[in-house]
């Protein structure tokens, strides 16, 4: 955990430096170039908001040239939505599924979200799904999968390592849907111990909805699993999401499922990216009269359907 920690601070201050360089050269661009005021008032939202300067330029670049506030909002969210990570799965799920992630970010909840999904399903029932707890020594972290899973109808297994999980697999070959929760910590070898024991394994990687830049870059590349798809938890914990949304500018990995509130049901990705969209929007704070800089900014309403 200690290690871990480490990791994600070194990770972090080199975006920080990365985005400093960034930001030093987009001022320079921004002095050079005429700004409307309307591209000011957004450069300023963006930039108390954190945006990435590379998609701070991008957006400023094209909101710019939008007639109005009103406008610009709108095109604001079609931008972002179109840059979120595109939907990368059916509505179901078949085989066998592990899920990794971050100490937090929700991966027993998801698990335990997807097998209720799945129980209650026609063509699956209770009977067909299964959850393995793999080497989890957290206090009470097998009392939550057996608590989850009672909830969801289903049976759960533990397992102290992979050769373990390997055995369980074998027992378990007539269910459907065969669902692995790893710990945070130690989590990525497991699974790609598991993925070269077992090539037909299915890994996901669950992330909060407003995880950083440099957190998501850490945990797509180096030494991790070939990940199948993202998971986003914690929807309506967030007030961001710049990291998912660089993240579809950069990678092809997409969101399969997403959730929100621990007792929400599991979402199929299909209307995630809107979503993360008007929510980062919503809580920029934008002038309503761009251009009169006596004017107090007000918080723009979070738009929803």
């Amino acid at each position: 955990r200690a290690r871990e920690l480490v990791s994600l601070l070194r990770d972090e201050f080199a975006e920080l430096r990365r985005e400093f360089q960034l930001q030093q050269k987009l001022a320079m661009w921004q002095s050079a170039a005429s700004l409307t005021p309307l591209a000011r008032a957004w450069d300023e939202a963006l930039a108390a908001a954190a945006a990435p300067a590379a998609l701070r330029a991008l957006l400023i670049g094209q909101l710019g040239q939008a007639s109005d506030r009103e406008s610009s909002l709108e095109m604001a969210r079609s931008l972002l939505s179109a840059r979120c990570p595109a939907q990368a799965a059916p509505h179901s799920l078949e085989g066998i599924h592990l899920l990794a992630g971050p100490t937090g970010s929700g991966k027993s909840v998801m698990i335990a979200r997807l097998a209720r999904a799945h129980a209650a399903s026609r063509g699956f029932g209770p009977d067909q799904v299964a959850l393995i707890s793999l080497g989890d020594r957290r206090p009470g972290a097998w009392s939550q999968i057996q608590l989850l899973g009672a909830q969801a109808g289903v049976d759960c297994y533990r397992a102290a390592d992979v050769t373990a999980v390997a055995e369980l697999l074998d027992e378990l070959g007539g269910r459907r849907l065969v669902l692995i929760d790893t710990p945070g910590a130690g989590g990525w070898e497991m699974a790609l111990s598991l993925k070269n024991r077992l090539p037909r394994l299915v890994c996901h990687l669950v992330v909060p909805a407003d995880i950083s830049v440099a957190a998501l870059k850490r945990l797509t590349g180096g030494p991790v699993p070939e990940w199948n798809s993202l998971m986003v938890s914690k929807l309506d914990e967030a007030s961001h999401a710049w990291g998912l949304i660089q993240a579809g500018t950069e990678s092809s990995l997409g969101i399969s499922f997403a959730g929100a509130e621990p007792r929400g049901s599991v979402t199929f990705a299909g209307d995630v990216g809107e979503h993360l969209a008007r929510t980062t929007v919503g809580n920029l704070m934008l002038p309503e009269e761009p251009g009169f800089e006596d004017e107090p900014p007000s918080r723009i309403t979070n738009l929803k359907k």
